[in-house]
């Protein structure tokens, strides 16, 4: 993939109608920023690194995990190309580059998008301002796509998936990780309501309507495994602990 053809302003591909996205990005950003998740510069190019005392070190630990497994992945199958969809600040991408992937984070939230790009200065990365669709960049296939805690914002998750398995290369495998899947439909109730009720204390109610609970059975459709089982008697050993799934995707 030549990265030069893509390169615009600050950095950024712009591939999405600004105004189409601002609605959703003008919330997503004071919330946020609500939730401590804005960073300067130098706080994100140290991501996943955080202070101690930092009100989300807890999650950072669990997201840095993450992030050491999906790079081993990538190292041991030698991927060769990677897109992210719904990358943020991009400090995720960032990690995936240092395996020597070429690596493409997209999100429809731009002032984020121009910090990782001004950020994360990479010859083999690029951040593209876009919705995803089958039709995503077009020529190009990917070795693995990642969602990072993404996928939640995405409804009906069929319909992400089957795009997803359109742009992946011969081989190549899909990784939903950092999001919550639940086991059945009172558990997803359950979990909207407290979404609600989040949203909705943190002054922002709107925003769980953007915010999609998925279950297993929405996946009994695709070709996947459980790389990670939060459930699992030994993923629960102290010191084994990660309360997400890490579901890798093939087709069939």
């Amino acid at each position: 993939m030549n990265l030069s053809q893509y390169r615009s302003v600050n950095k950024v591909y712009h591939a999405v109608n600004a105004t189409v996205a601002a609605a959703f990005e003008q919330q997503y950003l004071a919330v946020r920023d609500a939730e401590h998740r804005i960073y300067t510069d130098a706080a994100l190019a140290r991501l996943p690194e955080v202070a101690t005392q930092h009100p989300l070190h807890a999650e950072w630990h669990v997201r840095a995990r993450t992030a050491r497994w999906l790079a081993a992945y990538s190292r041991r199958t030698k991927a060769r190309l990677i897109l992210e969809i719904g990358c943020g600040n991009g400090w995720l991408s960032n990690q995936l580059a240092a395996t020597g992937a070429t690596v493409v984070g997209t999100d429809i939230n731009l002032p984020e998008l121009e910090q990782a790009a001004r950020v994360f200065d990479k010859n083999n990365l690029l951040f593209v301002h876009d919705y995803f669709s089958d039709r995503f960049l077009p020529g190009e296939q990917f070795n693995m796509i990642v969602f990072a805690a993404s996928v939640q914002y995405f409804s009906p998750l069929q319909d992400i998936l089957d795009k997803a398995l359109v742009k992946l290369a011969p081989g190549g495998t899909i990784h939903i990780t950092d999001t919550h899947f639940y086991r059945s439909r009172e558990e997803q109730l359950a979990a909207s309501l407290r979404s609600l009720q989040y949203y909705t204390q943190l002054g922002f109610p709107g925003m769980a309507a953007q915010y999609f609970h998925h279950t297993l059975h929405d996946l009994q459709h695709y070709r996947y495994t459980l790389a990670h089982n939060p459930g699992s008697w030994f993923n629960r050993l102290p010191g084994k602990s990660h309360p997400f799934p890490w579901i890798i995707l093939q087709p069939w």
